[in-house]
């Protein structure tokens, strides 16, 4: 029987007092807050995928994320989480993993040890990531060190971002160039073997041009790290370049590199319904074979001109290849009464070519009393990749007390080869009526065609399929004051069975298979208090899926259909100042994913994997003076299921983190302390089998200076 990991107090509750919860904050606006300052209603500036920052460093007041149009955040009738990157040095974030803290309903997953896997309002996705607004959607850990901002959409997207992003997506703002110097190098270093550098240059060259570079290089693990025998390598490099002509047009260019080589670590298998009792460091698998390389390369353009204060047109193009390698051997199954378990293993190897092309048109008018800025544009794209894997032998009867194996990888079961093309086609109008009424109309078009060839069956096999889809978007803002946003709005989406290519059309069968649909139901309140300075945010929403792919609990590398889902939870955050010294970004989530009718291997009534139902986060800084400050504090969440199986349970946690730092104009230094209780936690998984230990207490000191 299930094991059910919430107690009653949960079983009562039901949506009316979160929709209260969200209507509450409209209350809150009190006559000063009447009085704070509204967000600009439109931009004529052409936008770009940047951000507008506030007085607060933890704070951001407008972005493109959302909407592709330098929008105020409180004009976009959808939750998002918009973080900006001194936030995450504080936090002294260096991942993908470490930033989604932040995120209200955002879980890490495990992602087999060798790439970004989240969960996002109770859906995994592996593939939901951008670039400045661009598809990134291979499979590989992605870094922090050229980024300004990390942007986190929750819901349904598809209407400008195509196809996938069922629970919401990422995406990631980069550095730009800037017609200025800029020199600032940052040195770190901490427990386990730690160690990280980062640089980034920057200068005009003359009076129509900039460059600017960032790189990176980073190593923690061997013989220091609490994982025994893990280790991990990485480095990056992103030069820029940026030109101006005259006040309408600005072309800009760049590349990218990005290399990795690690252990896979795939953590501990389980024992009974709850993990394995071993040392935190025990390592499952084999020293020597389990290895992940990966090589990103990318090269792209962005042209944006200006016709009029009404008119603008802008264009990108991104061609990137990822080179993805990986072997491991992992715990198959769970400990048994006598001890042992089996171990499973395979060598993974998968290429991947994708251009892509979007082009959008921005016009703003009035017609009669009504506020126009309509935003018209097209994505193309190509992508080719190769898939090829190689199982090993399964090793049984292993004992718990030696689970260091060496794996003969001798089966081959895959060697298939991905084509696909799309075009998504798109129109969306921002509308403002009144002084308190805006809205947010669109639809999109998407045609998705994909090929794929399995090259180990019989000559000849292969499989073509095509998907098309209409994704519409609505949404409604009344603002009583300028500063409080109550809105409801309704999106949806699609993700064909073989939007990730070859990594998802695993067999012939696939490709016919039905393609998900996600439908977003949301209301919320956002309010800006203290002139400004703290924003809020409260949304309570209910996402129904059907036809999901889900990973297998027992065979992580296959996927299951799971039939229909239902998610529904709340979602709170705040960011910013509440003092001109105290800093704070807190937020809180309750969700309820849970499979509501069955197909193939996926119970109904079971829920979702790694989908805790509470989980919190707060952080706050205090600037004592402009020399001296310290912050600090707690990431938690209650217990979740490992997988859909509903037969292994993570247990919750609580952990605290502190900072303290000291600055001058020129230079800063800051100590960071993670787990400082030293809890044992687990803090994610894959499957039922591969359940990761979180790290005991970390120190890290980090050196920045601007010269």
């Amino acid at each position: 029987m299930p094991i059910h990991p919430r107690g009653p107090v949960f079983r009562k509750r039901k949506a009316l007092p979160l929709v209260l919860s969200v209507l509450a904050l409209a209350v809150a606006a009190s006559p000063t807050a009447r009085a704070a300052d509204g967000a600009a209603a439109g931009l004529t500036q052409l936008p770009t995928i940047r951000v507008v920052g506030n007085v607060s460093p933890y704070q951001v007041s407008a972005t493109a994320t959302a909407t592709r149009t330098d929008t105020p955040l409180l004009d976009i009738p959808q939750a998002i989480q918009a973080l900006p990157i001194q936030l995450l040095r504080d936090q002294a974030a260096n991942t993908l993993g470490d930033a989604m803290r932040n995120a209200p309903g955002v879980s890490v997953a495990q992602g087999e040890g060798n790439r970004d896997q989240l969960v996002i309002r109770g859906v995994s996705t592996k593939s939901d990531f951008f670039i400045d607004g661009v598809r990134d959607d291979s499979e590989y850990f992605r870094d922090l060190y050229n980024l300004s901002e990390v942007d986190v959409l929750q819901g349904p997207a598809a209407l400008l971002f195509g196809r996938g992003n069922s629970g919401g997506l990422v995406n990631l703002v980069t550095k730009q160039p800037e017609r200025a110097s800029i020199h600032a190098l940052d040195v770190d270093a901490g427990g386990y073997g730690f160690a990280r550098g980062t640089v980034d240059l920057g200068t005009a060259l003359g009076d129509n041009a900039a460059f600017r570079i960032n790189a990176m290089a980073q190593r923690n693990g061997g013989d220091f790290s609490f994982r025994n025998d893990y280790f991990e390598h990485r480095y990056g490099v992103d030069p820029e370049f940026k030109f101006w002509f005259g006040n309408d047009t600005t072309l800009e260019f760049g590349v990218s590199g990005l290399a990795e080589r690690q252990i896979a670590d795939r953590g501990v298998p389980s024992m009974g319904n709850r993990p394995v009792a071993v040392p935190r460091g025990t390592f499952f698998g084999s020293p020597d074979q389990n290895h992940v390389r990966i090589s990103v390369g990318e090269a792209h353009a962005r042209m944006t001109h200006a016709f009029s204060d009404q008119l603008q047109f802008s264009d990108t193009l991104r061609i990137s290849r990822t080179n993805h390698f990986y072997q491991n051997m992992y715990p198959g199954s769970g400990v048994d009464a006598g001890g042992t378990f089996s171990m499973k293993g395979y060598y993974h190897g998968n290429g991947r070519t994708s251009v892509f092309n979007h082009a959008d048109l921005t016009y703003t008018a009035d017609t009669g009393a009504i506020h126009h800025q309509l935003l018209t544009g097209i994505d193309i794209g190509y992508q080719r990749d190769g898939d090829y894997k190689v199982n090993a032998q399964t090793i049984n009867d292993v004992p718990l007390a030696d689970p260091v194996v060496v794996g003969a990888f001798n089966a081959p079961s895959r060697d298939n080869t991905a084509r696909a093309d799309f075009v998504n086609v798109y129109a969306q109008d921002q509308l403002s009526f009144g002084s308190h009424w805006k809205a947010l109309l669109g639809v999109a078009w998407e045609r998705f065609n994909v090929r794929a060839r399995y090259l180990l069956l019989p000559p000849g096999t292969a499989t073509r399929h095509t998907d098309v889809s209409f994704t519409p978007r609505v949404g409604l803002i009344y603002q009583p004051v300028p500063n409080d946003s109550l809105y409801a709005s309704v999106s949806r989406t699609f993700t064909p069975q073989g939007a990730n290519l070859s990594l998802s059309l695993k067999s012939p069968a696939g490709a016919d298979l039905a393609a998900e649909t996600a439908t977003n139901y949301e209301i919320g309140n956002k309010l800006d208090l203290l002139g400004g300075n703290l924003s809020l945010t409260a949304a309570v929403f209910q996402l129904n899926l059907k036809n999901i792919l889900n990973t297998d609990p027992l065979d992580p590398s296959v996927f299951v259909l799971t039939g229909a889902q239902r998610n529904r939870g709340f979602e709170f955050t705040a960011r910013g100042n509440l003092t001109s010294h105290l800093s704070l970004a807190a937020n809180y989530a309750y969700v309820d994913a849970r499979i509501t009718s069955a197909s193939t291997d996926g119970p109904a009534g079971a829920i979702a994997g790694l989908v805790p139902y509470n989980q919190a986060s707060l952080w706050t800084r205090y600037a004592i003076n402009n020399h001296w400050g310290f912050g600090g504090g707690v990431l938690g969440r209650s217990r979740a299921f490992t997988s859909f199986s509903n037969a292994v349970v993570l247990p919750g946690f609580a952990r605290a983190d502190a900072m303290a730092y000291y600055q001058t104009p020129a230079y800063r230094i800051q100590l960071n302390l993670r787990n400082l209780l030293d809890r044992r936690y687990y803090a994610t998984a894959n499957g039922d089998n591969q359940i990761m230990p979180g790290a005991p207490r970390e120190v890290s000191v980090s050196f920045r200076t601007k010269f």
